[in-house]
């Protein structure tokens, strides 16, 4: 099972590859198992497997803003809620997590998700996070979607608009 807490600090690492070899520029990322639609100027890079970043970075305005998806399978006689509660408890083990929300009912395009935020102190930065947990079909999607203090400001309907965009196939 892929690591839940480190999903942001992985795209920061992604971040940089997304603005130098640009796999999408703001469209529909396809993946095997699901699309969703990026913002025009969001660098998008397709990660391992099923998995997408996608990044948007104004450097002059320190603004930093990023959504990634990552597909896990959900294991063998494991409930949705005993999923979720791992994941949270996990999270919160890491000493740069500063808060973390209960988690509460939500959408994610037509899907019924679980959502909590977190924030985590990077020492240059503090990352304000959003997750939601859609489970379907024996998969796990994990989306996660974050911003600096500068990106969190704009980031709500954006963040909005992408969740809203997700389809499974």
């Amino acid at each position: 099972m892929k690591i839940l807490p480190y999903l942001f600090l992985s795209s920061l690492i992604f971040a940089s590859t997304a603005f130098s070899k640009k796999a999408i520029d703001g469209s529909e990322f396809v993946g095997a198992d699901y699309t969703i639609d990026f913002p025009e100027g969001w660098g998008v890079e397709p990660t391992e497997g099923t998995d997408v970043n996608g990044t948007y970075f104004n450097e002059e305005a320190m603004v930093f803003q990023t959504v990634n998806v990552v597909l896990e399978n959900m294991p063998k006689g494991v409930s949705k809620e005993l999923y979720l509660e791992a994941s949270v408890v996990n999270l919160g083990k890491l000493p740069e997590v500063k808060e973390i929300s209960a988690p509460s009912p939500a959408k994610v395009g037509k899907y019924d998700a679980t959502h909590f935020s977190y924030t985590m102190d990077l020492g240059v930065l503090m990352l304000h996070s959003n997750v939601y947990v859609v489970i379907e079909g024996g998969g796990a999607y994990i989306i996660t979607a974050g911003a600096n203090d500068e990106g969190a400001a704009t980031f709500g309907p954006i963040r909005e608009k992408i969740l809203a965009s997700f389809k499974l196939k």
